[in-house]
This record gives C-alpha cells, sequence and structure tokens, in this order.
C-alpha cells in the first residue's frame, strides 16, 4: 500500500520486473482503494449493495444540513 496513485504504479512496475506475470496478480494499491475495495467485498458478503461513497468532512456536513432542512420543512416550522 501507499498513498498516492504514482507510487503504486510504480511499485506495480517493479514487482512485475521481478515477477514477470505471477506479479501481476500482487495486490497493490493506494490506502484509499484498498480500503474501499476491503468495504465493497465485505458489504457482498453480507448481503447488501456494494455501491456506497466515501464522504469528505464537508460533504458529511452538508449531507447533515440537508438532513435538518427537510425535517424542519416536514415538521411545519
Amino acid at each position: 500500500m501507499t498513498f498516492t496513485n504514482k507510487a503504486a504504479e510504480e511499485m506495480r512496475k517493479r514487482v512485475e520486473q521481478m515477477l514477470g506475470a505471477r506479479g501481476l496478480n500482487v495486490a497493490l494499491g493506494t490506502f484509499h482503494s484498498t480500503a474501499s475495495g476491503s468495504c465493497a467485498s465485505g458489504t457482498r458478503r453480507l448481503g447488501l449493495r456494494s455501491s456506497f461513497v466515501i464522504y469528505d468532512d464537508a460533504d458529511q456536513l452538508g449531507v447533515v444540513k440537508e438532513c435538518l432542512r427537510a425535517s424542519t420543512s416536514a415538521s411545519g416550522r
């Protein structure tokens, strides 16, 4: 695992040079892509849909504000 796509690609190239075709089966990627893949496979094993969104802080705040606006308008205030 690494932090950037550029570093992950460099690792892929080096592993393929060292292992040849066997290197294509080595799991390499960024922390984000690896964690995202783990979440997706975990949800499938639980029988849930594997489509999900990872929110950053700004997105999370936007969703909370949207929910508060919706609940306020639904309650007639």
